[in-house]
Formats: structure tokens, sequence, C-alpha cells
């Protein structure tokens, strides 16, 4: 356990988020071994999945070259940026159960789906590699990322109390949204703002053409913003209106640039 970060501390956390106190201590301990300015999205991600509340056997799938597939995911982690620290306790060492894996392939999935990538994308990227037949998709990517989302808060309060000085920008707030409903931080303004629900397709039509910020929105052709949201033009207008009210309130409040246009 981290020296400063009393047990009191720990199992005030672990009580008010639901999770057992071995997860709690768990996470501190992974993040404490993180520089302050590493701890990013793939990192706090990666982090939760250190719980065992998250652990799902059904992405615990164990191909014909478990070592390889292990490999494989190991790198694709770090490529995304994970603190080795939280990587190497995230994939732990091989074992039947298959459960490092597991938890690879849930905290690739994840990442992948708060980028907005196409689920179909996502379930190959995590599939066994080695497979010769048809991949099979290990296990339900949306519900995964929606409750390691549940789980986000406690890991980033943890981060706090292991490193108070940490600046992590809007990631606290922004990252949920991004678990939940699978976009780019870019737009996460415009679910907030939007008078109705806007479905994950339009949110991925509008990145794919381009438009991942409310600034991009609002400068658009109006023929391609009609094309992002199926034609619609009821939606269309609630995207538009959106995006004025994120743009506004940015404004305002000096957070102009603060939201990536690229969705990192």
């Amino acid at each position: 356990m981290p020296s400063g970060l009393a047990l009191t501390d720990l199992g005030s956390l672990a009580v008010r988020s639901g999770l057992g106190l071995d997860s709690v201590e768990a996470v501190t301990e992974a993040l404490a071994a993180v520089p302050a300015d590493s701890i990013n999205c793939a990192t706090l991600i990666c982090a939760a999945h250190l719980t065992t509340e998250l652990d799902d056997v059904r992405f615990n799938r164990i191909g014909r070259a478990p070592y390889q597939e292990r490999a494989r995911l190991t790198k694709r982690l770090r490529e995304c940026g994970t603190a080795e620290p939280v990587l190497s306790r995230l994939m732990g060492t091989p074992s039947k159960s298959g459960i490092g894996t597991g938890r690879a392939r849930q905290s690739l999935a994840c990442l992948m789906w708060a980028e907005g990538v196409k689920l179909g994308n996502i379930e190959r990227a995590i599939s066994d590699q080695q497979t010769l037949t048809r991949r099979e998709s290990p296990g339900p990517v949306q519900h995964a990322a929606q409750r390691t989302a549940d789980v986000l808060a406690t890991v980033v309060e943890i981060a706090f109390h292991v490193h108070p000085t940490a600046d992590l920008g809007i990631l606290p707030d922004v990252l949920p949204a991004q678990l939940e409903l699978g976009i780019v931080a870019g737009l996460v303004p415009i679910a907030w703002h939007a008078e109705i629900p806007l479905l994950r397709p339009v949110y991925l039509n509008l990145a794919r053409a381009g438009l991942t910020s409310p600034a991009d929105i609002l400068t658009a052709d109006p023929a391609l913003l009609l094309d992002c949201v199926g034609g619609r033009p009821e939606q269309r207008h609630v995207v538009w209106k959106a995006a004025m009210a994120a743009q506004e309130e940015a404004d305002e409040g000096g957070l102009r640039d603060r939201f990536p246009s690229d969705g990192n």
C-alpha cells in the first residue's frame, strides 16, 4: 500500500464504490507506481480492469496459441499508451484461466469503443487471431464498456489520492461519457447538450466526416451534416443546436480548444 494513503481512505473508497478492498488496493498500488504525467485514458481504463468486479469469463477464451495472443494484446495496449506498471499488473503471468488475456481484451475493447471504433472492428481486434475458422466475439463489448464507466470514477479518485497534483484535464469528466456512448472526446459536449438522445451511428458518421468538435459542426456544409444524420433534417437541427450550446459554453468558460478535434 502506498505510504500516505491511510487504510481508512481505502476502506471508505471501497464502501462508497461497491468495490472490494482487494480491488481498491490493486488499483492504488498500480497507479502509485505510475508517474503523474503518464496517467492517461489507456492507463485509467486498464487500471479499472485490475478490479475483480470487472472480470468477465466470456473474454477469457484461450486459443491454440495463447502466448502469441497474449503478446499481441500486450503490444496493442502498450501502443495505446498504457503505463508499464499498470500493463504488467494487468497481464500478470500466463495462466490456464486466461484472466490476464481476458482483462487485456476487455481493456482494448473499451479503449476502441471510447474512440468511436465500429463494433465489428472491435470484435475482430480482440478475437483470437490464430483461429482458423470464423472468429468469435469473446463478449458483449458495450456492456463491458458501461461497466467500466461505472468503476472509472473510483479509479480517478484513487489516481488523485496517490497523485494529488496530477493534471488530468477534462479526462475525468469526459472519459466516462466516452465509455457510455462509444464516441470520441470532442463529441461528448454534443451528447451533453443534445435535446434528444442521438444514436451512436450519428456520432460515428460525424467523426468519419471529420466533424469531431462543436466548432467543426458549426462550420460544416449543411449537406454534409444532413448526410451524417441519415438525411433527417430534425436530427441535423438537434446536432447543430447542441454544437451551438456547447461552443457558447466553452467560450464562456474559457474552455476553447480543450476538447481535441481528433478524439485523443
